[in-house]
């Protein structure tokens, strides 16, 4: 990837629940945990490609992102 692609890349707020995928066996323990600690959602901004490799780690290790939401990422205005 060129330096001109990498800054005209579109990056994106992704927002998603991280969830054990359940065809990993894991035990109900693991899922009792992620119910607790999955009051708030995951909230990211990542390119699509960098959002699309952090999805594939994550499916390799075992566990799912739910409910994804994206939109296109502005940068705050500054408060004078």
């Amino acid at each position: 990837m060129s330096v001109t692609e990498k800054i005209t890349e579109t990056r994106y707020s992704y927002s998603f629940f991280v969830w054990p995928s359940e065809t990993w066996g894991f035990r109900r323990a693991l899922f009792d945990l992620f119910r607790v600690l999955n009051a708030a959602r995951v909230e990211m901004v990542l390119t699509e490609r960098e959002f699309e490799h952090f999805r594939s780690e994550l499916n390799h290790d075992g566990f799912t992102l739910r409910e994804i939401e994206r939109w296109p990422h502005e940068k705050p205005n500054p408060v004078v």
